[in-house]
């Protein structure tokens, strides 16, 4: 795949490639949509675009994808899906959003809360379950803190920084 068709708007049917103006319309629509789904206060929480809506039954700000949000995808969307289709500003607060989560914190986190909490951008509960019929450990994690330093994140924060002109990486 070349660098300048990139395969997260491909797949989700949003490139307007087409010949077909109807289809190229509707394509817009649905592309201009997605978007506004995106940019809404429900999805864009402080730290970057969340894995599911605030205003969603089982939304909850520290389970892993449930609310959660991931600074690699919140830096796909800006760079791939909002700066693709000219919304540059936009594409720059979302980038923004992880940039100032990790400076905050000092990680380059895999993920951090959902929650618009500036005090609490880190995600540090643990739920563990106790299951006897395991032949192992009875008793294991089924949610756990994020890892604080993750590859996807650091690639992340440094092409922001690339693109942003900074050449040193502290």
């Amino acid at each position: 795949v070349e660098r300048n068709q990139a395969w997260l708007p491909r797949l989700s049917g949003m490139l307007d490639d087409s010949n077909d103006e109807v289809l190229n319309e509707e394509i817009r629509f649905k592309r201009e949509a997605v978007i506004r789904n995106l940019l809404s206060e429900d999805m864009l929480g402080l730290n970057g675009i969340r894995t599911l809506s605030s205003d969603s039954v089982r939304y909850s700000p520290d389970r892993y994808h449930n609310g959660t949000s991931w600074p690699w995808v919140s830096y796909v969307i800006a760079e791939e899906g909002l700066r693709r289709y000219g919304y540059d500003a936009e594409a720059d607060e979302v980038e923004n959003r992880v940039m100032i989560a990790c400076e905050e914190t000092g990680l380059l986190g895999e993920y951090f809360s959902g929650s618009n909490d500036p005090n609490h951008r880190l995600v540090d509960q643990r739920v563990v379950v106790e299951n006897p019929t395991l032949t192992t450990d009875p008793i294991y994690p089924v949610s756990q803190p994020a890892q604080e330093v993750q590859a996807w994140t650091t690639a992340a924060v440094l092409a922001i920084k690339r693109r942003r002109g900074k050449r040193t990486y502290s």
